[in-house]
């Protein structure tokens, strides 16, 4: 299978914010009214969650846990004191993340999320959301390094005309598939039309699907194809275009559609093995897709993945 390997480093560490704490002060309770939101800041959906899931991991191992503690202790670790226990894991994140270079994280956002993951509440970002957030974010940072390092490090300014060029290719690419007879575009700019309608159920996020399908570059040449037999794959595991279609069809249904790079493998891509082939980095994809079946259910999987290869 091609993988497209999950954000790291989101419990405290690569973390990205919109600015400081509120007027309330860190762990304060912020105005999440839109973090949910289609145009909500992915960067304050990550904080959110960053602290949401150190909050249950927390819970865990000691459901006596002190928020307003870590809450001192936070706030001290960025002012650089010290002190034990709860506050001592306070002090910790704090200090890792005001040695964050890249980004600042919203330390209410994070706390709020911690708070509620402490509490055993459920959590306020939905996966489907996170994963999307989770590839904004990490193409934003890799562009910021990649944009460094291009002044001294040829192979770095290679792969960013490699990126701008695929960019380009992308559009070009996306253009022609909107004038297409019979298309049409979502929100999340991904193009598509049904070419065999289907009269069976939709699946949902948490099902197994089975189809045929196969996979083209811009330049139409082939990357993956199940074959003859369908392949089974698990709807909330694949990269959010493909899953957004998906979840949008029905049981015999077929759709030819184009996936932008922002809602595929991004600019990251995915290498094939051994590094070799796979998908380039800011690649539009087509698709050829017959929905055959839904299988049993199972839980949304934390990694991106087109099946195949």
């Amino acid at each position: 299978m091609i993988l497209r390997l999950s954000f790291l480093g989101l419990a405290l560490g690569v973390l990205a914010g919109c600015g400081g704490g509120s007027a309330s002060g860190p762990g304060g309770n912020a105005d999440l009214s839109g973090l949910t939101a289609d145009d909500a800041d992915p960067f304050a959906q990550l904080a959110y969650d960053a602290g949401y899931q150190s909050g249950q991991q927390m819970l865990t191992q000691d459901s006596t846990f002190s928020f307003e503690r870590f809450r001192e202790g936070f706030a001290a670790g960025i002012a650089g004191d010290s002190s034990e226990i709860a506050y001592a894991f306070g002090l910790q994140a704090g200090l890792g993340i005001s040695a964050d270079t890249l980004a600042n994280i919203d330390a209410n956002v994070f706390l709020t999320g911690l708070r509620a993951g402490i509490a055993g509440d459920s959590a306020l970002v939905p996966e489907d959301v996170l994963n999307a957030a989770r590839m904004v974010v990490e193409d934003s940072l890799q562009m910021r390094q990649l944009r460094a390092q291009a002044a001294t490090n040829p192979q770095a300014a290679q792969r960013l005309e490699q990126i701008r060029s695929n960019g380009a290719e992308a559009e070009t690419f996306l253009a022609e598939a909107r004038a297409r007879d019979g298309y049409q575009a979502t929100e999340s700019g991904v193009v598509f039309a049904i070419t065999e309608a289907g009269d069976g159920a939709s699946p949902s996020l948490s099902d197994r699907v089975r189809v045929l399908y196969e996979g083209r570059f811009a330049n139409g040449e082939v990357f993956d194809a199940s074959g003859d037999e369908p392949s089974e794959l698990p709807v909330g595991g694949v990269v959010p275009g493909f899953r957004e279609m998906i979840l949008a069809m029905a049981v015999g249904e077929s759709r030819t559609f184009v996936l932008p790079p922002d809602v595929a493998y991004g600019l990251s891509g995915s290498p094939g093995p051994g590094g070799q082939g796979g998908i380039p980095p800011n690649a539009a994809l087509e698709f050829d897709v017959t929905l055959v079946e839904i299988a049993e259910s199972a839980a949304p999987q934390p990694q991106f993945q087109i099946p195949g290869q």
